[in-house]
């Protein structure tokens, strides 16, 4: 009897040491922006965009930088245009206030395909806008940085600073019109999409 406690035991033992190491007890990894108090839907980060209804082919992202405002965050995305340009913009994304995990549609917002290719539409005014959600958002150390070559201008950046939105537009973006163009819509494709950026320019 005591021959097959102590076997009983040394079995669960090893079943212990087993599971310790291939991992399968300990949690997995959770990104920096998912401490369990919202935004925590996993979505890819935005590497391409294209256009449903144009045949510009996708642009593949460059960059994404950062801005806080006084009433929220603003997401620039850039890309790498065949031909040079003076602001090679993909996109832009707004977020007013700076509230995590609460959906908030363009009345609180906006996201804007800018002037090129893909034209200048947006979710302001959209009958059925695209819902943003701020993910997550990591304050840095504000620090002042010249932005010319002989240090004339400035600008304040938070360094160490984290922003991720959320973007889901799965009707599309808007344009309202003018008195010689009719109102359109342009579906973007993926229409589901995180944009993440660092260090964030504080604007005054």
């Amino acid at each position: 009897m005591t021959t097959g406690v102590f076997a009983s035991g040394l079995t669960s033992i090893a079943l212990l040491v087993l599971t310790r190491c291939d991992g399968s007890a300990e949690p997995p990894d959770t990104p920096w922006w998912n401490d369990g108090s919202g935004g925590a839907q996993a979505v890819p980060l935005l590497e391409s965009l294209d256009i449903e209804e144009l045949s510009c082919g996708p642009e593949r992202v460059e960059a994404m930088s950062c801005r806080f405002l006084d009433d929220g965050i603003m997401i620039n995305v850039t890309y790498s245009p065949g031909q040079p340009v003076a602001e090679p913009y993909l996109m832009t994304v707004q977020f007013s206030g700076f509230i995590r995990g609460s959906g908030l549609t363009p009345t609180a917002g906006s996201v804007r395909l800018m002037p090129g290719c893909f034209g200048a539409v947006s979710t302001t005014g959209a009958p059925e806008p695209c819902e943003l959600e701020l993910q997550g958002i990591q304050r840095g150390e504000p620090e002042e940085r010249s932005t010319g070559s002989g240090g004339a201008t400035s600008v304040v950046v938070e360094v160490g600073s984290l922003v991720r939105v959320r973007v889901s537009c799965p009707d599309g973006l808007y344009y309202p019109g003018t008195d010689d163009v009719n109102p359109f819509v342009r579906h973007i494709i993926p229409n589901e999409f995180a944009l993440e950026a660092q260090d964030c320019v504080v604007v005054e």
